[in-house]
């Protein structure tokens, strides 16, 4: 449920609260075993570094998922 997409956002509630797309043990494994994805970038950053990085891509889902209400919610009426 958190990883579905919501139609009218056009982003999932888990992206709207933690500013990126949910990715269980598993996949961040055979997606790094496969060389589909290097491990996060996240990983070795001070707090200090990642905090501004995390509200940034927030404010960007956020605004995006603004946007893409607006156009929603024209298209419905």
């Amino acid at each position: 449920m958190r990883e579905s997409r919501n139609e009218t956002l056009g982003v999932s509630p888990f992206m709207m609260v933690v500013g990126r797309n949910p990715a269980n043990p598993l996949k961040i494994l055979k997606d790094t075993w496969t060389g589909e994805n290097q491990l996060p970038q996240t990983v070795g950053k001070s707090v200090s570094e990642f905090l501004p990085e995390l509200q940034t891509q927030i404010q960007e889902i956020h605004d995006y998922a603004d946007d893409h209400a607006d156009v929603e919610q024209q298209r419905s009426v």
